[in-house]
């Protein structure tokens, strides 16, 4: 009995699909990797020099790539309690 051939067009979709997938995982880290880099620079008081280009670097590391959401939303969350603290000591300073 022998193995039933898959015709060609289904190993191209397949080549396809991954190279999507790969796509589409570049560029959500490239934007989220540039966003959490630079606002942990803002915090700390430095300036921004993360690029979009350095987001693709560090998103294409397996395993620290797929940690671009994650970390994303910790940095969004410290940074808006940060926001918060610092506008209720404006409100207490002129009040």
């Amino acid at each position: 009995m022998t193995r039933p051939k898959y015709p060609n067009s289904l190993k191209h979709m397949t080549i396809v699909t991954i190279i999507v997938i790969v796509f589409i995982s570049v560029m959500i880290g490239s934007c989220l990797w540039t966003y959490s880099i630079n606002t942990i620079l803002e915090l700390a008081d430095r300036p921004e020099r993360i690029s979009t280009f350095h987001g693709i670097l560090i998103s294409v590391i397996p395993h620290i790539g797929l940690a671009s959401i994650p970390v994303s939303i910790i940095v969004y969350i410290v940074d808006s309690v940060i926001a918060n603290k610092e506008k209720q000591n404006k409100e207490v300073e002129v009040g």
